[in-house]
């Protein structure tokens, strides 16, 4: 009578087991399925498109950004191969990208230009990343891309605004640095003062001949009394500065050379035949007026 009943008891102890194991076993599938369910409904809401495709470049999933983006349903992407629905895809950028990722087994991004059917051009950040089985390998290339067209043209006009200020910027530093004033009709004076370097020179030359221009000048006075320092760039940028003037039919005087400005422009070699030289710019001024 006891072996039968061990027999029962042990029978039922198996049966309490199995039935503990089936419900744990129920409840991990329970949590797969609503894991599964969850990272599904990320996916699905991702506000970029999500694409994955296997190693002979067949899609296999696809969210309901990329079907915007493409304007199909997946029914009619999932199997296809990705050239098939998007000739972008066979070009070698991309399949470059695909390749690098499976072999590195690395994710990688980069940025590409894909014209858009309206001839526009759209700027799309191209995520690529490899999904790995258990054994190491790689079984398939997952894409998230972003349009980022928005944040680019933004950046556009960020720079061109940028460049926006420092063109005037450097326009009120033209004019700060390099006055142009009027003496009377026919005659303006450029005073210099302090450094001057290969950017400012330019600066020099292009007011000089713009005032002369608008001013419709016979003479133009340089007055360099408040230039220290005359070394060969800024003899060359006066000599360059005089001849350019007289290009537009101006006569230069060159005031405010003092003894030791003269022993360097001496020293220099500098040719001032072709230019007028006075002692300062009152000196100056009169020999323009009585010039006229």
């Amino acid at each position: 009578m006891d072996q039968p009943n061990e027999t029962i008891a042990a029978l039922q102890a198996e049966i309490e087991s199995l039935r503990r194991r089936n419900a744990e076993l129920e409840q991990q599938v329970a949590e797969l399925t609503h894991g599964k369910q969850l990272l599904q409904e990320v996916i699905e809401n991702f506000p970029a498109a999500v694409t994955v495709k296997d190693l002979d470049r067949r899609v296999t999933l696809v969210n309901r950004m990329m079907e915007q983006v493409a304007q199909r349903s997946r029914d009619q992407i999932i199997g296809l191969r990705e050239e098939e629905w998007f000739p972008m895809a066979a070009t070698p950028v991309w399949t470059d990208h695909d390749r690098r990722v499976a072999e590195t087994k690395q994710p990688s991004s980069a940025e590409l230009v894909i014209p858009r059917d309206d001839g526009d051009e759209a700027y799309v950040l191209m995520y690529k990343f490899p999904l790995v089985g258990a054994e190491g390998n790689v079984y398939a290339i997952g894409t998230v891309a972003t349009d980022i067209s928005a944040q680019k043209k933004a950046e556009r006009e960020r720079l061109e605004l940028q460049q926006q200020v420092i063109d005037a910027q450097q326009a009120t530093l033209r004019e700060l640095g390099t006055p142009l004033i009027p003496i009377a009709d026919g005659v303006v004076a450029m005073p210099l003062v302090g450094t001057i370097d290969s950017a400012r020179a330019q600066m020099i030359m292009e007011t000089l001949l713009e005032g002369i221009s608008e001013q419709q000048a016979d003479v133009a006075i340089l007055d360099i009394t408040g230039v220290k320092v005359v070394d060969t760039q800024v003899a060359s940028a006066l000599l360059r500065a005089a001849q350019a003037a007289q290009l537009l039919g101006a006569r230069i005087v060159l005031t405010g050379i003092g003894a030791e400005v003269a022993q360097s422009l001496v020293h220099l070699g500098a040719d001032l035949s072709r230019i007028e030289t006075r002692s300062n710019l009152q000196a100056g001024i009169a020999w323009a007026l009585q010039s006229l």
